[in-house]
């Protein structure tokens, strides 16, 4: 695949994307993001407008013998919006994630008047890294990546400044949030869901993809272009790895993160049997919710289980001596 194909296949949304916004309510024709995108393919508009639509993030109109995309902007939208291209310009190539010296960086870059000094980490920990420990660098360097983009996101999440800048997005004039949309009182707590959901969850599978493509140069992935790599690409899919790399990624792992990937492996390796213990459980439930259904109940006397800080609210439990269902109710003074 070439490089200029591989660019517009996976990074082709974020930038289609971003030229359907910038051309606000008149929206754009196909033939000005392709003036506008130098070497994006027709088709590949074509693609990527389906998905964008089918997320709801613009309407394709057809014009004639050719289309016009406008961007869905409202409060909803512009969150969902910004969320989804903040996620998807660290993940896809040609961007941020899985780049060589994003963590582990010993650079200096003047700004003037000031600096930023990328290596300051080194006053916190100082990295020990040789030559024989390549794939631990490797991963660690990943795994912090992922892990600051994620943190990164949770404080943005809870940026009140970085949420209005999308909100207002709508009517710029306006201080006030369409109450259509959301109502204030779960505003907060709306917007905060929508930027953790569209800037991670909406990419995981991206940065699965990526993570592979750091691994290529241990040879732990299979390498199409020869026969053996072919071979064993059609035995394990576009996901699954051997044995022997995930040996070697497990061990890898461990060095770096041993408390966790103990943690870890205790939890997986209880999974088939945990998985069992919460079929049956479930199984249990629903069979004690029918007997509940048709039981005629015999309440206990009612018992406080909490009260307000205030007073003025307590919170009452009866249950049933003969099926244990349990009613709760408020009182309020």
């Amino acid at each position: 695949m070439k490089m200029g194909n591989q660019f517009y296949t996976e990074n082709a949304d974020s930038k289609v994307l971003a030229e359907i916004i910038k051309s606000g309510k008149e929206g754009v024709y196909q033939k000005e993001i392709l003036a506008r995108i130098p070497g994006i393919h027709r088709s590949t508009i074509n693609r990527v407008a389906t998905r964008l639509e089918k997320k709801r993030l613009i309407r394709i109109i057809p014009k004639g013998k050719t289309t016009k995309y406008i961007a869905i902007n409202n409060a909803q939208i512009n969150i969902e919006i910004g969320s989804y291209i903040f996620g998807n310009e660290f993940v896809t190539d040609f961007s941020l994630l899985g780049r060589e010296g994003m963590i582990l960086c010993d650079k200096l870059r003047i700004t003037y008047p000031d600096y930023i000094n990328f290596a300051r980490y080194r006053q916190l920990f100082e990295p020990k890294f040789t030559e024989e420990s390549r794939l631990e660098k490797t991963i660690f360097e990943f795994a912090n990546q992922i892990g600051a983009f994620i943190i990164y996101v949770f404080i943005q999440a809870m940026n009140e400044d970085n949420i209005n800048k999308l909100l207002l997005l709508e009517n710029k004039k306006s201080k006030k949030v369409s109450k259509n949309i959301i109502e204030r009182e779960n505003q907060n707590r709306f917007v905060t869901e929508e930027w953790i959901k569209n800037s991670i969850s909406l990419n995981l599978i991206q940065m699965l993809w990526r993570f592979k493509h750091v691994l290529e140069p241990f040879g732990l992935i299979p390498n199409i272009l020869t026969k053996e790599g072919s071979e064993k690409r059609k035995k394990l899919g576009p996901y699954l790895l051997d044995k022997k790399a995930i040996v070697t990624l497990s061990k890898a792992f461990a060095n770096l993160y041993p408390r966790l990937y103990y943690e870890l492996e205790n939890i997986r390796t209880m999974l088939p049997g945990s998985t069992i213990s919460y079929k049956e459980y479930e199984k249990s439930m629903v069979e004690k919710s029918k007997e509940q259904r048709k039981c005629k109940h015999e309440f206990s006397e009612p018992r406080i289980f909490a009260t307000s800080e205030d007073g003025k609210r307590e919170a009452i439990v009866e249950i049933c001596s003969k099926c244990n269902y349990r009613k709760h109710y408020r009182k309020e003074w």
